[in-house]
Order: C-alpha cells, then structure tokens, then sequence
C-alpha cells in the first residue's frame, strides 16, 4: 500500500502547477521574515518554513524537490495512521484505514502541495497517541511528549491550535473509569506538559506581537467563507467516510476499553471543535475558514473509519470481511481520487499566461491571483484582478486599450472572485475566447481555466 500510495502521490510532485500558497511558501521559506512578496506572518509557523528554507534558499525553482518534503510527511502519515488504528482497533481496521489514506484526495493533495498540511496531519497522528498514553501512564516522559508534540504542531500552523484543543478535549471528557465526564489533568500532566506549553507559547506570542505590527502576524483573516465550510468538509471526507466513521465511533465507544473510548471521543470533538469555532469566528473574519485546518483531526477520524469493520463477525473471515469493506470505501472514493489525479485539484495558470506571452509579449494581462504572473511570466504587465473590481472597470479599460488579456479561473460556483457573475457574463459578451483548459472530472467539482482576449476592437 506505501508503494501504491507513492505511485499516486510522486507524478503530481513533477507535473502539476503551483498554486498559489506554494509559491508564496517558497518566497517564506526562502528568506523567511524578509520576504518581500506573501501574506506575512511566518513568524507564528514558522517551523515547516525553517524545515525548508536550506532547500528553498538553494533551488527556489525546484518545484518538485521543494515538494519532496511534503510527500516524506505524507508517506509517514500514512504509516502513523496505520499503526495508530491497529493499536487501538485491530490489524483489520488498520488495513481498511490504510486504503483510505492512501486513496483520499485530500491526504493525495497534501502530498504533493508545498504546504505544511502533511506534516500537521502526521503530528495530528502522534499526537492522539500521545495525549491517551500520557493520560493512562501519566508518566513524565509521556508528558514531555506531548508537551513537544504540542509545541510543534503550534510551532507548525497556529491554526493547529483549533484541532488540538478538540483531540484533547476529547480525551478528558472520558474519565478513568470509563465513564462520560470530564476528567481533570493531573498534576503531574500540569507541571511536565500543559503549563509549560502555556509559557513558551504564550511567551513567545507575546513577543512576537510586541515587538511586530499585529497586521503583519494576523494578514487577511478571510481564508473562506464560512457559509461553505461544512459543504467543503461533505465534500472533502464524503459522506460515506462520515456514516462508517460514525459506527466506527460508536462501537469504540461500546468496545468497553478506557483508551478506545477515548479515540471515539477524539475522533469527533477532534473535528467538531474547530468546525464550530471557524464557523462562529469566521463569520466575524476573526480567523481563518478552511478545510485544511482540520488536517491534524483527520487520523483519528480514519481511525473511526478503519474501527467500523469491527461491527462484523470477524471471528472467522476477518481477512475477507476487511477487502469488501476497503473495497467499497474505495469505490466511493475513486470519483474523487481519480479527478485529482488528472488536474491535481488545481487551476491551469502557468500555459494560459506563457501562451499570452508567445503572442503579445507588451499586452496587459488580468489574472487572479497576481502572483501567478509574477512567477511564470515576471515580463508580462500583469493586474490583479481582484474581487473589488467590477464590470466597469473592465469598461474602462477596454475603452482605453486595444487589447487585452484575462485569464478566468471556473470552479463550480461560477469564476473565481466573481461572487454574482456578473464579470464573466462580461466577458462572454465583449471578449473573444482565446483558449480554454479543460480536464475531465468525474466528481463535482470544476478547475477549467479560460484565457479571453479582449479590447476596444474586440466584436461585441
């Protein structure tokens, strides 16, 4: 399953083009908190673009070898979620959980992107191992490694503090004997784990936002709108990962072990935690809205998933019940898997611009975001496109030049940064469609990029 699971992680690794993050990591991992382009703020996760800024400073084109990385993480996320489902639900349900990470898309994208998503997804792993040993040791090396896990998965995306909070919460709110209430950490967890990550974490925010502007830390809040957060989890863990995860759950919950009990409960407060304060904060922009930042929730949630196989009579036929399980999981999974695999879950945006460039090297090109431009062809006179500019915008300059460029990335709702459409019903009228990249998807989702040629000599 590794060598499967490498086999549809490495092509992406080569073939697919940078989205946007990944070039704006590259420029922070390159010269860190000098960088002279991205949203800023690395200095609150700064530890995936310290891991990374010897490769970056060195090679900052090697889009594959930068991306290498993130698939090593992948793959050791992989195995950490296989060994994590067999310790606390059996080889049969870490054999069901194992066809699933190696086959969903959002593990597959995280591979291959120039994130830090695979590597909070494989601390997410360690670390719901960690809080149950140290709960059921409480031992203080048990502790201190929770205590690192924490820090590093802090120190790795601030955003993992969300995920963290409800994987911990989870596990305390089953009590020593088994039953639902919340237990109270231990001295011992206090003194080695929980205040000491208190202090340096909060000494080192505070800090950091003494002595930079809180602008610079915090950006632009507004990672998605919230309204679409629960559609986007539907959509990325399907609904049939949800339902078997739900048995899973519950027969953890009804398994009688302390420690399984407590997984049930991490694989849902896991998740349900940081759903509930993106959706409540992020209606106010107070943070971030993504699925990706429930990606450190995600293994105790495969190993719900992997535990559903347990609800069968698997005294005799355990092998066989545990293929047909994997097997449909799979099916349901290869809409997804399959469309991924053919347009990487990702705009076209480097062969639109380059084929601007071959044929109107001095033309002005819209394109959002900019930053594409800036990195596949820094000679073109390339604008941002933003969502504040509307259709008079487009108006006017097509009023004041004779030609123009703009290249229109479609996703299912309509063009990016085009909330009513109007700017594309615009385009349709006054441009002329140059180019159109078009992959085949078998899911319900849409990465088609357009290139519109437009101006003042252009036919309506």
């Amino acid at each position: 399953m590794l060598a499967v699971a490498l086999l549809l992680r490495l092509p992406g690794l080569f073939s697919f083009d940078l989205w946007q993050d990944e070039i704006y990591s590259i420029y922070e991992a390159r010269y860190l908190h000098r960088s002279p382009i991205g949203p800023g703020g690395m200095e609150l996760r700064p530890l995936y673009f310290l891991l990374l800024h010897p490769l970056a400073d060195a090679w900052p084109k090697a889009t594959a070898l930068l991306r290498l990385p993130s698939l090593l993480f992948g793959l050791a996320g992989i195995v950490a979620t296989w060994w994590l489902t067999r310790r606390y639900a059996g080889r049969p349900a870490a054999f069901v959980a194992l066809v699933v990470v190696t086959l969903l898309p959002f593990h597959i994208n995280a591979s291959q992107m120039l994130r830090w998503i695979s590597l909070v997804f494989l601390l997410g792993a360690m670390l719901t191992h960690a809080v149950i040993r140290a709960m059921e040791s409480d031992a203080r090396r048990h502790h201190l490694a929770t205590l690192g896990l924490v820090l590093a998965g802090s120190l790795t995306h601030i955003t993992f503090l969300m995920p963290q909070t409800g994987l911990v919460l989870g596990a305390h709110l089953i009590r020593d004997d088994g039953r639902p209430g919340f237990r109270w950490p231990t001295r011992r967890a206090l003194l080695w784990c929980w205040l000491p990550y208190l202090a340096v974490l909060g000494a080192y925010y505070a800090a950091l936002f003494a002595a930079l502007p809180t602008e610079r830390l915090l950006g632009d809040a507004t990672g998605g709108a919230a309204g679409r957060l629960l559609p986007a989890v539907f959509y990325h863990l399907t609904p049939a990962l949800i339902a078997t995860a739900a048995i899973g759950g519950w027969w953890l919950y009804m398994a009688g072990s302390i420690s399984q009990r407590r997984m049930a409960a991490m694989a849902v407060m896991g998740l349900v935690v940081p759903l509930l304060l993106m959706q409540l904060a992020g209606t106010r922009a107070l943070v971030p809205v993504s699925v990706l930042y429930l990606s450190a929730a995600l293994p105790a949630f495969l190993v719900a998933c992997g535990a559903a196989i347990n609800l069968l009579d698997m005294t005799r036929h355990a092998a066989r019940s545990a293929l047909v399980v994997a097997f449909i999981l799979a099916a349901s999974l290869m809409p997804g898997t399959v469309s991924h695999l053919l347009d990487g879950s990702r705009f076209e945006f480097r062969r639109p611009l380059q084929e601007v460039q071959r044929q109107d090297p001095q033309a002005t090109v819209l394109v959002y975001p900019v930053i594409h431009a800036r990195w596949e062809t820094p000679g073109l006179d390339a604008v941002e496109f933003r969502p504040a500019l509307g259709v008079a915008f487009l108006d006017s300059l097509r009023a004041a030049r004779h030609d123009f460029w703009v290249v229109a990335p479609l996703r299912r709702m309509g063009m990016a940064g085009d909330g009513g459409g109007d700017k594309l019903r615009w385009l349709q009228r006054f441009c002329t469609l140059a180019l159109a990249y078009r992959h085949p998807r078998f899911d319900f989702e849409r990465y088609d990029t357009e290139l519109y040629r437009c101006g003042a000599s252009a036919a309506p």
